[in-house]
C-alpha cells in the first residue's frame, strides 16, 4: 500500500535496537529494558509542505512519544510531524 503523508508529516521507520534474546546474554528475570525519550528513525518519505531540511533516506532523532502508529487494513505507518525531528544522524 502506498502511502504519502501531508500536513508537515514524515513518514518514518524506528529502527529498533536488538531484542535481548537475540544478543545471547543471560539477564535476569525481573529486568526490562527502558523506555527511551528518543528514538532513531529512517525517513522514508515527506509531505510536501516540509522544510528541505530532512529530506528521505536520512536517520534522524525522533521523541519518541510524538510518532504516530496508524493501521490500516495490514499495514503500519509511523508518522511524526517534521518539528518532533531533533535532530540528523551522519558521517
Amino acid at each position: 500500500m502506498n502511502f504519502q503523508p501531508v500536513n508537515r508529516h514524515m513518514l518514518i521507520e524506528p529502527i529498533e535496537i536488538a531484542d535481548a534474546a537475540e544478543s545471547q546474554v543471560l539477564l535476569p528475570e525481573d529486568y526490562k529494558p527502558s523506555d527511551e525519550r528518543y528514538k532513531l528513525c529512517k525517513v522514508v518519505k515527506v509531505a510536501a509542505d516540509c522544510t528541505e531540511q530532512v529530506a528521505p533516506n536520512i536517520l534522524a532523532i525522533v521523541n519518541a512519544s510524538m510518532i504516530e502508529e496508524i493501521r490500516v487494513l495490514d499495514n503500519r505507518f509511523f508518522l511524526v510531524l517534521e518539528n518532533h525531528i531533533m535532530g540528523v544522524v551522519g558521517d
